[in-house]
């Protein structure tokens, strides 16, 4: 029989003697008599006529396609109307082919029948599919050997006599149908077994012979070919671990005692899977001995990881609630079951699933005076009715353990209700929290400690929100910056702050609110209300509060060290001037070494000459060399008395040794020394006082005094430019005695723009000067009785000195 989709190839004529119906009419046309067994598989007989096309059907044939005993169809009107439109051309591509070939054909198509068909139902121009019945019917032709030329269907020998087509006509619709529902089953069957991954075998013992199902080797990822069903290669498949287990198993099953059986097998790629086998066993004969074995396996690989994951889950569900000391119950309200998990028996003092729990032991457990409380709670989840039961779900209660002991514990709880609107299941936890209720009485005893602490501590203490507002203050604060505690709480926090402190101090509290740093210990100057600073070191870290809610604020201990650093700003100013000091020390000591490099090489030089030639020097030439001696001499003396006269004077130890002197003409010797030490630098003086004017005055002071002055001006001034020197005497009334002598030192374009500014702070200067600092020369002159200050001309100098006169 060939396919639907496309023509059957004809088959072979077969040699029968061929029935003519030439001349018999219509109703009157004889077929082949079908019998009974025609219409029990109905089949029909039918004879079309080639040269009118008319076919001819038996009553069986009728009741197959539907037509009434008087009606006659042409072939052309039978393909078009009954035959299904979508088999059409296939079944007319048959019948021209089988004509042709002259060897008939069979072909299986599909036909359209009416359930209740009339004749005018079935007229030539009102046919129609609504309504009709699908039936496969299966068609077979023969052709006589006097047809074997025929080149046309329609066509007509020349003697005229009629070319006929016989055959049979068979409605195969219920076995289609039943090979269709088969077909349905054996799909649904392999993939069942597809989806559940179970593959049959079976094993007959008489022969030895073992079949494997199609699943069966796609579990075992091999095919047929190369690896047959054996009992070798079935114990091959097996994990060696489990091969005696499995080998034991065949021989129970054997014995009519087989088991299902779960066990490994390796496949090819070394990947191990589990699998779980059943198994039957097949009798026969009157003394039901057994002859086969039948069986399944099923890869449970899947399943055995989703128990070992589920277990892993359930022990990891018992530690998660050992360690958070939470236990869970369930009570399914249908069956009255009652369930515990590990912790919950662990909670009351037992071992885990100790007992089989039941309704109401629980409350045996709990404390009497809250016993009420939990029967309330139950019988909520019962009712699904919470209105009693505090908005947080959560209630806390005392139970009483096995050993007698006393725990506070949290429960919540839920239920479960179904489509009609009843509870069929509640559940819920319980969760020790003794040591929260323990951790709650330290943290309250801590706040009372923690506040009594705060209102008598001695230091301030300031209490800041998240947001950096002042929330409270104790006593020692008030008074510190002079608030009230109303004025301090709606004061914006920078205003407490010093304006340079203020965000500096603002960067450091979000720093810690942001976790950056852990705290705050630094110095800072706080702002009173009337305005005052003071110093502060202060302590700020984060602490909580615990009231309703817990709160993040900001506590600042304040120690007042203006005191503090008043006494280390002078000592910081002690020891910056001692630092000074020793500096100008160094460099005096530098410069007068340096300078007797002049005096002491005089007097080398001298005695060396005249040591090696004084017995043929003159002897004016002996004298002259001996007065450059002396004079070396003299000259490393007043040095060694500056030196020793300046550490009296940073020592604070100098005394005036005042004697007459001629103060004209002391002056000029000065400048004139100072002009040749220093030949760069010329000194202009102007004298306007008379040639000998008296004067009594400590003279190593004075010369040192503008011997240093002179150099603080020549360390500000460029090479070759001149100092300008006046020097006026002020006379006492009615006398010719001098009462102060005033030097004016000036210079112009002198890197010193204001040297009024740098008498002031005279420890300013200090680094600057190259010989003696300002504040060294300051003192000497206040030992004189006298005063240095700066002009308004800003470049100019004038030492006023005060001379004592004669008693």
């Amino acid at each position: 029989m060939s396919s639907l989709s496309q023509p059957s190839v004809p088959r072979e004529n077969p040699s029968r003697e061929h029935l003519s119906h030439e001349n018999m009419p219509v109703e009157n046309a004889s077929f082949p008599k079908a019998g009974g067994n025609q219409r029990v598989v109905k089949i029909g007989s039918w004879e079309r006529d080639l040269a009118t096309g008319r076919i001819y059907w038996s009553a069986d044939a009728r009741a197959i396609v539907g037509f009434e005993e008087h009606e006659v169809w042409t072939i052309e009107e039978y393909i078009a109307h009954i035959v299904h439109p979508h088999d059409r051309e296939r079944v007319q591509e048959a019948i021209r082919y089988g004509i042709e070939q002259g060897t008939g054909y069979e072909i299986e198509y599909r036909i359209l029948v009416s359930p209740s068909r009339s004749a005018h139902a079935y007229s030539r121009k009102h046919l129609s599919r609504q309504g009709s019945i699908e039936k496969t019917v299966l068609v077979s032709c023969i052709m006589s050997e006097s047809l074997s030329g025929v080149e046309h269907e329609f066509e007509a020998r020349e003697d005229g006599a009629h070319k006929r087509l016989h055959g049979t006509i068979q409605d195969i619709s219920a076995l289609r149908a039943t090979a269709s529902e088969l077909d349905t089953q054996r799909f649904l069957l392999r993939e069942s077994q597809a989806i559940a991954k179970i593959g049959g075998w079976e094993y007959d013992l008489a022969s030895g012979n073992l079949f494997w199902t199609d699943e069966y080797y796609h579990l075992i990822r091999r095919t047929p070919e190369e690896y047959p069903a054996t009992i070798d290669n079935y114990y091959a498949l097996v994990h060696p671990h489990d091969r005696k287990r499995v080998y034991d198993d065949m021989q129970a099953a054997l014995q009519g005692k087989s088991d299902a059986l779960e066990y490994r097998i390796v496949l090819p790629d070394d990947t191990v899977r589990h699998i779980r086998g059943y198994g039957a066993v097949v009798r026969s004969g009157a003394d039901e001995r057994i002859v086969k074995l039948r069986g399944v396996i099923q890869d449970i690989t899947d399943n055995k990881r989703s128990e070992q994951k589920l277990k892993r889950l359930t022990d990891i569900l018992n530690q998660a609630q050992h360690l958070t000391q939470l236990g869970s119950w369930e009570r399914d309200l249908r069956t009255d079951e009652l369930t515990w998990s590990d912790e919950f028996f662990r909670q009351l003092g037992y071992e885990a699933q100790q007992f089989q729990p039941e309704a109401g032991y629980f409350l045996t457990h709990v404390h009497p005076d809250d016993r009420h409380i939990v029967k309330e709670a139950i019988s909520a989840l019962v009712r699904n009715d919470f209105s009693s039961i505090p908005e947080s779900r959560f209630i806390e209660y005392r139970l009483i353990r096995s050993d007698g002991t006393t725990r506070y514990m949290r429960g919540t709880g839920g239920n479960i209700v179904n489509s009609r609107g009843e509870v069929t299941v509640i559940f819920g936890t319980l969760q020790d929290i003794t040591y929260l209720q323990e951790a709650q009485q330290r943290l309250e005893a801590s706040e009372r400690k923690f506040r009594q602490l705060f209102e008598q501590s001695t230091l301030g203490k300031l209490i800041f929100t998240s947001a950096l507002q002042p929330l409270q203050a104790n006593t020692a604060l008030l008074e510190l910056l002079g608030y009230s505690a109303e004025e301090l709480l709606t004061t914006p926090h920078q205003n407490l702050f010093h304006e340079d402190e203020r965000h500096r101090f603002t960067e450091h509290l979000q720093a810690l609110l942001l976790g950056n740093i852990p705290l705050i210990h630094t110095d800072v100057r706080l702002r009173t209300k009337a305005g005052s600073t003071i110093w502060c070191r202060v302590q700020v870290s984060i602490f909580e509060q615990h009231n309703d809610t817990i709160e993040r604020n900001i506590l600042m201990t304040a120690e007042d060290i203006t005191q503090y650093r008043q006494v280390e700003a002078a000592i910081q100013k002690t020891l910056q001037r001692e630092r000074e000091t020793f500096d100008q020390r160094n460099q005096i000591i530098a410069r007068l070494t340096q300078q007797l490099q002049t005096p002491l090489s005089t007097i080398s030089l001298a005695s060396n000459i005249m040591h090696k030639h004084h017995f043929k020097m003159p002897e004016e030439k002996i004298s002259s060399y001996f007065g450059s001696i002396s004079e070396a001499i003299e000259e490393i003396q007043s040095l060694m008395s500056n030196m020793v006269l300046m550490g009296k004077l940073e020592t604070g130890r100098a005394q005036l040794q005042l004697a007459p002197l001629n103060f004209t003409s002391y002056s000029k010797r000065l400048l004139s020394e100072f002009t040749s030490k220093y030949s760069h630098r010329p000194v202009e003086a102007t004298f306007n006082l008379p040639e000998n004017t008296p004067a009594l005055i400590d003279h190593e002071l004075l010369r040192l005094i503008v011997w240093h002055l002179l150099l603080f001006l020549d360390k500000g001034l460029a090479k070759g430019l001149p100092i300008q020197c006046a020097i006026e005497v002020v006379f006492a009334s009615g006398t010719q005695l001098a009462s102060s002598i005033e030097w004016y030192f000036s210079c112009t374009d002198s890197r010193y723009d204001d040297i009024a500014a740098l008498l002031q702070d005279s420890e300013h200067a200090t680094s600057d000067a190259s010989e003696v600092g300002l504040a060294t020369i300051q003192q000497a002159v206040q030992l004189h009785g006298a005063h240095l200050r700066g002009k308004n001309s800003g470049t100019m100098l004038k030492l006023a000195l005060q001379l004592p006169l004669p008693s």
